[in-house]
């Protein structure tokens, strides 16, 4: 008879037994490498069902029940261990980016990934370029914000980004400048061009590089793009460096 259709012995069925629990549960190994080898137990329990001294008289439908129950019983402890190894080899990091919304427009930040994004901060920094002087042109005082969390593929609230500003704007009002959001997991930050005309929308537009003249920074860690100089020349130069970058690029603001 072959040594595969032959009764082990219980030292042979005990010893094979512990031999391939110590590969599955005592040898590091990748992700990968679990998952075959709790396949391999599998076939070897398999294996032991047909030809051990306690089984070997079975009949053939009571041998193939039993081992879909261990195949079974083999899968709920293995799948979890196979799960958890592969996200420790590839870790997933929060992916968070803003929306506007509405004809005076609100602020949601999104949080794109499948994991929870914690301590974000943003900030938008705004000028309304329809009144500008003179002399120095400080920008709309919207404060930087944070909250502690956001779950997975989620929007914040909306967050009204003009309850500080002192003087009231009017209709047709053009408001021009900057945004950025980031998170000390996140896996990138964004930057944002963000234009609005006052009671009909607008549009925002993510800026991965910026040249102002000189250089091209590239916006991986929230940088918000500010003008050089605050007089009516300067931001009119700003508005028209903006207006061309972001031109291909730009997300309407969508009414509510």
């Amino acid at each position: 008879m072959p040594w595969y259709r032959q009764q082990l012995t219980p030292a042979q069925a005990l010893g094979a037994f512990a031999l391939v629990l110590y590969v599955v549960t005592g040898l590091p190994m990748p992700w990968w490498g679990t998952a075959l080898t709790w396949i391999s137990m599998v076939v070897v329990l398999g294996f032991l069902v047909r030809l051990s001294p306690w089984t070997f008289a079975f009949k053939w439908h009571s041998k193939l029940a039993l081992i879909v129950v261990v195949a079974l019983i083999a899968f709920a402890f293995g799948q979890k261990g196979v799960r958890d190894e592969y996200a420790q080899s590839h870790p997933q990091f929060p992916d968070v980016t803003l929306r506007f919304v509405g004809l005076y427009p609100a602020l949601q930040v999104v949080n794109l990934s499948n994991v929870v994004a914690k301590e974000i901060k943003y900030q938008v920094v705004l000028f309304n370029l329809s009144h500008l002087t003179e002399g120095i042109n400080q920008p709309l005082p919207i404060p930087a914000q944070d909250f502690d969390f956001l779950p997975p593929h989620s929007p914040s609230g909306n967050m009204d980004l003009f309850s500080q500003v002192p003087t009231k704007l009017l209709p047709n009002d053009k408001l021009l400048g900057s945004a950025s959001v980031l998170c000390p997991e996140c896996s990138t930050a964004r930057t944002f061009v963000v234009y609005i005309e006052w009671g009909k929308g607008g549009w925002y537009a993510q800026i991965p590089g910026f040249s102002d003249g000189h250089e091209v920074r590239i916006l991986t860690n929230g940088s918000l793009l500010l003008p050089k100089m605050l007089s009516r020349a300067g931001l009119e130069q700003y508005a028209s460096d903006l207006m061309v970058k972001s031109h291909l690029i730009r997300i309407p603001i969508q009414p509510q």
